[in-house]
């Protein structure tokens, strides 16, 4: 979110500056103040690319992060699905455990009763005992008996209903004993079934709220999306309006530039025309087999090195540095740091921004030499480092900019073209190499 504050404060501050500038008409009474305006419209542009590209980043991060989230809530949902059929299969056991309690329950019922009345027999034949259970009772049966099978059997009868009644409590004892086992197995098997339903459902409440709240992430993570692709959208608007600006700016500056170049090109052939009438020459450059061309004289001076260096990429076909395809290098490159200086005296033609690769870049015109126009162009200068500004002369072994590694450039080095009307030839014969 604070990447995404500051972005705002950019596109703000944008609009405001932006608005103080007129989109349909650029006045400047010189070159100067023209360059001085272009290059404060590329600043600006640099800002807002940056801008796009932070957006852009920022993108990026919340798809990224939104993706991470979405992955958390499949295995989420995941768990809680495992949880729920588990839930299921324990609430079929509750219910089967329920089952089994109300049988245990009806029949230890059931077995209570029975104890009950045989309890109650019991007693009876206790209370005969106690009241008519005497020894004139014993006295009486034997007494009775009229011989001694007689005797035997009624005692052995007496003896049989004792030795049952006492039987009857023993197993109503032992069925007690059990009864009461099972139905507490049962409750304890109840309580843990009911233990383990509680268990599942704060589980599952745990899970639903986990979701609930990668949801939400979800839902903030879609609305700082939908905020960052729209201040992407704005600032790319505001690009545009900089590019119309800096078009029309362009405009002015290049009908200005040629006027110039046009009066300084006139001047320089005039005096070098002036020169060669006053001490005639036969100066022609040859032309090798390969079609390399010899360094031409400037006013009797040949061109020197622009900058220290060693070559690091030479004139002609090579593996293009970002693509690996076979493209034409058009100069050579001098690989190191340090000032540039001009290869010979002329006119600045350009001194700006190139958005074709070229980067920061100075074309100088050093007019016609023995029938041929010579330009030269130095690329990839340190920004604020230009020196001149078109329409301006320049003297050979001037400082015009310092090396950089601005546009298309894989390191801080100077690509140097030198152009025979316009058509890019081998620099290194020009400057000694």
């Amino acid at each position: 979110m604070k990447k995404i504050i500051q972005l705002s404060l950019i596109s703000t501050l944008l609009l405001s500056t932006l608005s103080v500038l007129p989109a349909t008409q650029v006045s400047a009474e010189t070159t100067e103040e023209i360059n001085q305006k272009q290059q404060e419209l590329d600043s600006k542009s640099a800002t807002v690319e940056n801008g796009i590209e932070a957006t852009e980043e920022s993108l990026k991060s919340l798809e990224t992060e939104k993706s991470t989230l979405e992955k958390e809530v499949q295995s989420l949902q995941k768990q809680i699905d495992e949880v729920m059929k588990k839930l299921e299969e324990q609430q079929v056991n509750l219910k089967d455990s329920e089952v089994k309690i109300n049988e245990l329950k009806e029949k230890i019922a059931t077995l209570e009763d029975r104890i009950q009345q045989r309890t109650q027999k019991l007693e009876n034949q206790a209370r005969f005992v106690q009241t008519d259970g005497d020894t004139h009772s014993l006295a009486t049966i034997v007494l009775t008996a009229e011989n001694f099978s007689d005797l035997i059997g009624k005692v052995t009868a007496v003896t049989q209903l004792v030795y049952a009644n006492k039987q009857i409590v023993t197993d109503q004892e032992n069925d007690q004993k059990e009864l009461k086992t099972a139905e507490t197995a049962a409750i304890n098997e109840k309580k843990i079934a009911e233990n383990l339903k509680n268990e599942i459902e704060r589980s599952k409440n745990n899970l639903y709220a986990q979701k609930s709240e990668l949801d939400d992430k979800i839902l903030q993570i879609a609305t700082k999306y939908q905020l960052t692709e729209a201040e992407k959208n704005t600032l790319i608007s505001e690009k545009n309006t900089i590019a119309t600006q800096t078009s029309k700016l362009t405009s002015d500056l290049k009908a200005e530039q040629d006027r110039i170049v046009a009066e300084q090109a006139a001047k320089v052939a005039a005096d070098k025309k002036a020169e060669e009438m006053a001490t005639p020459t036969t100066n022609t450059p040859p032309v090798s087999n390969e079609g390399t061309p010899t360094p031409p004289n400037t006013g009797g001076t040949t061109f020197i090195r622009p900058s220290n260096g060693y070559v690091s990429s030479p004139f002609g076909y090579r593996s293009d540095p970002f693509t690996g395809a076979q493209t034409f290098h058009k100069g050579i490159d001098l690989a190191g740091s340090g000032a540039i200086k001009a290869a010979a005296d002329g006119v600045v033609e350009y001194s700006n921004y190139n958005n074709g690769g070229y980067g920061y870049l100075v074309i100088i015109n050093h007019g016609a030499i023995n029938g041929v126009n010579y330009q030269t162009y130095y690329a990839h200068m340190a920004p604020g480092s230009l020196t001149m500004v078109a329409g301006q002369t320049v003297r050979q072994g001037q400082q015009i900019g310092v090396m950089g590694t601005s546009g298309s450039s894989t390191g801080v080095h100077l690509h140097f073209e030198v152009r025979e009307n316009g058509t890019p030839v081998n620099p290194a014969p020009f400057i000694g190499l």
